[in-house]
């Protein structure tokens, strides 16, 4: 008797357990749904875009209202077409489709890069320079007024390209190529996440599909910042929490901590990543009880540290310089929080951080004060008139999540005022049109409707799996709505959340077939009805026949 009273009682204490996580789960669900159908709308009525010709190199965007019509048709038009090329590939295996889908992204990609031959500028030949700077053992950057004493963060991805160009040639086509080999991977992992959470092949078919007319990936191939090749590991870390949970074993604890030490290395942003994997692992402590789980989140805030201090640590060895702390991260804040004016968005980048520091004589401590004090300014202006604040954060949404190509043009766009136009740029007439052109309008216009499908598909996605959640359906739109606060908060910009958006292709391949579904049996129920009414009208006229004939 007192076995089945406790029996009894650790049934209710997993029924518990379980709720308790379900409501934790359905409530980021919730929040997904509103950012996803929110911009949804968002980007039904408005777009924003890039008026400036590339020789300006400016970061300021118009906007305009859509014309809702349009809109209409091209969602229609768009969603007739994903449908038809579904049936179309009705016979072919999805796991076929998925090499195809990885071989051709990665093709187009390369075959852009060769191409057009973008030069990088800004932060990104400086990143390049610097790798070579290094290979010759000049170390100056490093120095006061020098980019590493002011960026020391950068100096993980630095070192990877200084090993790259050592074994292949100082070229930048090297780190874009290396873009290209992560995107297949990118591609890979997103099917693989498809795969586990939906378990439909009809929904697996879809994201492919999605996957291909996904262009921005392609032209944001060349970008040698770090974000893409960051994104691959952090997706390897949080795929290996997804396998933890089937085979509760340790190495994937460990596969996981390393690789997101490696994306935080690279680029600092994926710490988003981090808090999004710790939460995934305290849910899944709520639901299994499983203590090992603390070994994931210690091992890998320990590999985030160990790998950043290794870094510092070997390049003080190496050069017999001490590495500064550089800009203080509450810099970032104030800037983040700043309101837009004629020459930039709200929260997008304006210097002010290097200001800050260079006026405390390049010191952390004294900057960061100084930028606390000026965050504290803000902070109280924006108490006194909340609608500056709001209109502030709406600026910073709509601008960040609102430009359909999220700057893709933007970043290939050669700039004069830096001297980096390709030759290409001379005489390649579909590249000109591509930046400043009828293709470039093109291609914004494609991507808006693009934008407009995956925003509100996603938010359906999730509303159809509300009411059975669980933590792999959770693990991508947790790191959506990660990226989507820390931006908000923090310095924006359009390409920053291209690896965020990116992550709501299997919502919107659920989405799709959810509807596809409901059309087919939609449009079966009215054929049966029909075929009914007609078996039925002619069952009547043969009983009308038949009672005649007896008559007679």
């Amino acid at each position: 008797m007192q076995e089945e009273i406790t029996e009894k009682q650790e049934i209710m204490k997993v029924e518990k357990t379980s709720k308790i996580e379900n409501i934790l789960i359905q409530i980021c669900f919730f929040i997904g749904i509103c950012i996803t159908i929110g911009l949804g709308i968002a980007a039904f009525i408005i777009t924003y875009y890039f008026t400036n010709k590339y020789s300006a190199y400016l970061e300021f965007m118009s906007i305009r209202i859509d014309n809702m019509l349009l809109n209409i048709v091209g969602v229609a038009i768009f969603l007739i077409v994903v449908y038809m090329i579904k049936k179309l590939l009705k016979k072919i295996p999805s796991e076929m489709l998925c090499v195809f889908t990885v071989v051709t992204i990665m093709l187009l990609s390369a075959i852009f890069i060769y191409w057009a031959r973008i030069l990088p500028k800004a932060d990104q030949e400086m990143m390049t320079h610097l790798a070579s700077e290094f290979i010759k053992g000049n170390y100056d950057s490093l120095e006061p007024g020098g980019y590493l004493h002011t960026y020391p963060f950068q100096l993980g991805y630095i070192y990877l390209t200084e090993i790259l160009f050592r074994l292949l040639g100082e070229d930048a086509i090297v780190m874009q190529m290396v873009n290209v080999l992560c995107i297949g991977g990118i591609v890979q992992l997103l099917y693989n996440f498809t795969k586990k959470i939906f378990q439909n092949q009809e929904v697996n078919k879809i994201f492919c599909i999605l996957m291909l007319g996904f262009l921005p990936i392609i032209f944001f191939s060349t970008f040698i910042y770090g974000n893409i090749i960051g994104l691959l590991f952090a997706l390897i870390a949080i795929y290996q929490i997804c396998l933890y949970r089937e085979q509760r074993k340790v190495k994937y604890l460990i596969i996981a901590s390393v690789s997101i030490g490696i994306s935080v290395l690279l680029k600092k942003n994926y710490q988003i990543f981090f808090v999004g994997m710790v939460i995934l692992w305290i849910l899944d402590f709520i639901e299994k009880r499983d203590k090992k789980i603390f070994i994931g989140i210690v091992l890998s805030a320990v590999c985030m540290v160990l790998f950043g201090k290794l870094v510092y640590f070997y390049t003080e060895q190496r050069t017999g310089i001490e590495v500064a702390d550089g800009i203080p991260m509450v810099s970032y804040f104030q800037m983040g929080l700043r309101q837009g004016n004629e020459n930039k968005m709200a929260g997008w980048y304006d210097a002010s951080t290097v200001m800050i520091y260079k006026q405390a004589n390049e010191d952390a401590q004294e900057a960061s004060k100084q930028s606390l004090e000026e965050l504290k300014e803000l902070l109280q202006e924006y108490a006194n008139n909340p609608s500056e604040a709001v209109n502030m954060l709406i600026e910073k949404i709509e601008t960040t999540w609102l430009e359909p190509t999220f700057q893709t043009i933007w970043i290939n766009e050669p700039a004069e005022n830096f001297g980096k136009t390709p030759e290409s740029m001379t005489s390649n007439k579909v590249l000109i049109s591509f930046f400043d052109g009828k293709l470039s309008t093109a291609y914004i216009e494609y991507n808006n409707i693009y934008q407009i499908v995956l925003y509100i598909m996603a938010g359906i996605g999730l509303i159809v799996e509300f009411k059975k959640p669980n933590i792999e359906k959770l693990s991508l739109i947790l790191m959506v709505i990660g990226g989507f606060t820390f931006h908000l908060l923090w310095e924006t910009k359009a390409y920053y959340v291209l690896t965020f958006y990116i992550l709501l292709l299997p919502y919107a391949a659920n989405g799709l077939q959810f509807i596809f579904e409901k059309i087919r049996k939609q449009c079966y129920n009215l054929s049966k009805r029909k075929k009914e009414k007609l078996e039925g009208g002619y069952k009547s006229e043969n009983g009308n026949n038949k009672s005649t004939m007896e008559q007679i």
